[in-house]
C-alpha cells in the first residue's frame, strides 16, 4: 500500500485490513475535579513537573476565582513525581486560597511528594491531611 504521493504510510493496516491508530503521547498529569462539601478537590495522576504546572495552575485558578472563601484540596495519591515548577504551582495555590480566607489542603500524598515535603520543610507550612475534614476558617 503507498500514499497518494507513493511513499509508505506510517502505520500500514495489518494483514486483516484494519488501520491502526497513529501513535499519540499520554498526558504525563491527569486532573480531575469534583466537589465534596465545601471543598474543591483536584485529584492529581502523574508527573507534576515544569511541562505540567501550567494545567494545575489553570485547575486551581477556578476555584480561587470563583469560592469565596477558597477552599481545596489536592489529591495526591496517585501523584509519582513533583519537581520544585510542581512544588512552587501548590505555593501559589496555597498563598492565593490564604489570601482569600481560605484554605489549600494536601491529601494523602505519594511516598516520593511526603519525602520532598519533608526536605524542603513544606510538611511543616502546608497542611497534610489523610481525609477531608470540615474547613477550618
Amino acid at each position: 500500500m503507498t500514499t497518494p504521493s507513493g511513499a509508505a504510510p506510517l502505520n500500514p493496516p495489518p494483514a486483516g485490513g484494519r488501520a491502526r491508530r497513529p501513535w499519540q503521547p499520554q498526558p504525563l498529569l491527569t486532573i480531575t475535579s469534583g466537589r465534596h462539601g465545601q471543598w474543591y478537590t483536584l485529584i492529581l495522576n502523574g508527573e507534576l513537573d515544569v511541562a505540567s504546572a501550567p494545567d494545575l495552575q489553570s485547575a486551581l485558578d477556578h476555584p480561587l476565582a470563583t469560592m469565596a472563601p477558597p477552599y481545596v484540596a489536592l489529591d495526591l495519591a496517585a501523584l509519582s513525581f513533583c519537581d520544585s515548577s510542581g512544588l512552587n504551582t501548590i505555593l501559589r495555590g496555597w498563598r492565593g486560597a490564604a489570601r482569600e480566607g481560605g484554605e489549600l489542603i494536601l491529601l494523602r500524598p505519594h511516598a516520593r511528594v511526603t519525602a520532598l515535603l519533608r526536605l524542603t520543610g513544606l510538611d511543616q507550612r502546608l497542611t497534610v491531611a489523610p481525609h477531608l475534614n470540615e474547613p477550618s476558617g
